[in-house]
């Protein structure tokens, strides 16, 4: 279903106008995004939750903690792996960033009812969980 997909595609092609306009690409305005929302992850779970591989995450990383937006810092337990933070400046410009993607989801979804926002969530969710089902066996 051609459709289906190009609206997808529509979407992701939104995310990654934006992205430009604020000076990243689509997949660091991803990974931003993630980092934003923990006190402290990494790389490796950045990798597991945006399905982007560890080198893509790695260089995207490495190029935010030369701007000054992420530090480093060794886990004890385990100093292969590093948590990754944001610095103040990262911060500061992930809460320019980010915050405006939240709310054009938010206005977006609040132009449907509850009821319409419930359904097209729920249909979604199915869809999602038939393709799976159908792709990857």
């Amino acid at each position: 279903m051609e459709v289906f997909s190009d609206a997808f595609e529509q979407l992701d092609r939104i995310y990654a106008r934006y992205a430009r306009q604020v000076g990243l690409s689509y997949t660091s305005l991803y990974v931003l995004h993630i980092i934003s929302l923990s006190e402290a992850c990494t790389q490796k779970s950045i990798s597991a939750q945006s399905y982007l591989p560890k080198q893509t995450v790695n260089s995207i990383v490495m190029a935010f903690q030369k701007q000054g937006l992420v530090e480093l810092a060794e886990l004890p337990e385990d100093r292969r792996h590093k948590l990754i933070r944001l610095t103040e400046k990262g911060r500061a410009y992930a809460g320019q960033v980010i915050p405006q993607v939240d709310r054009a989801e938010e206005k977006s979804m609040a132009q449907f009812t509850p009821e319409e926002r419930a359904l097209l969530l729920n249909m979604l969710r199915r869809y999602l969980q038939a393709f799976s089902d159908e792709l990857i066996k």
